[in-house]
């Protein structure tokens, strides 16, 4: 399940972030959310039209003192490529400071030529078995979808939930 990406993943990557960062389209997005003492589920939403991916959802649930994940990408018309990285965070406390810590990621790759009637929906259900219980996890998501060499990105981030 856990897939370590090459160089040139890392690379679209970082172009992701760099064109998110100068795309005033970014400052559109909508964001949806609700977290519960079990789950955080967090909706990114690109209300502009024209654009061909109009969402990506990230939920993070406390499945017995295991983590599930649940991550979704929505697109209004096929494309080529979608790109799913997926970041579990755990909150530390380091001189009475509390911050997040990176523990582990997830990377996911959607080609249009595995799916014969259009890549529309990029999704990915898994469960996390190797982390500590009782500590409070967020998920931290990065989605690039592209189209005829033009990208689009979301980067939702659930709330905390404790897994215990």
């Amino acid at each position: 399940m856990k897939k370590k990406g090459g160089f040139s993943f890392l690379v679209i990557l970082y172009l992701m972030v760099i064109t998110m960062s100068f795309n005033s389209a970014a400052a559109q997005i909508e964001v949806e959310r609700y977290t519960t003492a079990n789950e955080s589920y967090v909706r990114e939403i690109n209300p502009l039209r024209g654009a061909f991916f109009s969402a990506a959802d990230l939920k993070l649930t406390n499945l017995n003192g295991k983590i599930g994940v649940t991550a979704h990408g929505y697109m209004n018309v096929p494309v080529d490529e979608v790109y799913m990285v997926i970041y579990l965070d755990r909150l530390e406390e380091s001189n009475g400071e509390m911050y997040w810590s990176q523990v582990d990621f997830y990377e996911f790759e959607f080609f249009a030529k595995d799916y014969p009637n259009g890549l529309t929906l990029a999704t990915k259900d898994f469960t996390v078995i190797n982390q500590p219980k009782n500590n409070t996890y967020r998920l931290r998501g990065q989605f690039a979808a592209f189209l005829n060499g033009t990208m689009e990105g979301f980067g939702p981030v659930t709330d905390g939930v404790l897994i215990e």
